[in-house]
């Protein structure tokens, strides 16, 4: 077995196989003594269905705007639904600042971002990518366990969707569309950096 997330007081886990009545897609092992609370699936389900179906809804029109969920099953794309977060940045504010430890996957929602990369050779800042509803980033640093490559800052008043690196994992291993999406896109980026290094 190989660990894909350490879970501490306040975590929650096992809601997805009670949710989509699918089978269990991760072990969860205890490392030390632990304490834990549980509900049965009928009243898990009792209670969150509702505040889960509308919160679907809500999310829905963003999720099938971004190329990187297209031809997921609905029962995925649902998962990632009940897995977002929401956070307003300001014109000008730093959604994620590179060098930082990354922590959440980020989906545009409304406005613009843009992504900056600081090159210390050259004392200079260069933009590198600009992001609309439906684009995403942040995922590199999450695949690859690592700090921000880049800084991304709203260039007007922007909502942006976040998912945490625990949802972000289980989603990578439960859905093959996403996964080889991924892998594509960190192809590329391994690409970029080897060309970096080379012209140094």
């Amino acid at each position: 077995l190989k660990p894909i997330f350490t879970m501490r007081p306040g975590t929650s886990f096992g809601e997805a196989a009670l949710l989509y009545d699918v089978k269990r897609s991760n072990t969860v092992i205890a490392k030390t003594n632990v304490l834990l609370w549980g509900l049965d699936k009928p009243m898990f389900q009792k209670y969150a269905l509702e505040s889960v179906r509308a919160k679907r809804e809500q999310w829905e029109g963003l999720l099938s705007a971004v190329p990187l969920f297209h031809g997921m099953q609905p029962s995925e794309r649902a998962y990632i639904a009940d897995s977002l977060g929401r956070a307003e940045f300001d014109k000008g504010e730093h959604v994620v600042t590179q060098g930082e430890k990354g922590d959440k996957f980020w989906i545009v929602e409304e406005g613009e971002c843009v992504a900056e990369v600081y090159i210390a050779a050259i004392d200079t800042t260069k933009r590198v990518a600009r992001y609309g509803r439906g684009g995403f980033f942040g995922e590199i640093a999450l695949l690859k366990q690592q700090p921000r490559a880049a800084t991304v800052k709203a260039i007007v008043k922007a909502k942006c969707a976040w998912m945490d690196s625990k949802s972000f994992s289980q989603m990578v291993t439960a859905s093959p569309v996403v996964k080889e999406k991924l892998a594509e896109i960190e192809s590329k980026y391994q690409k970029i950096q080897g060309a970096g290094a080379t012209q140094e």
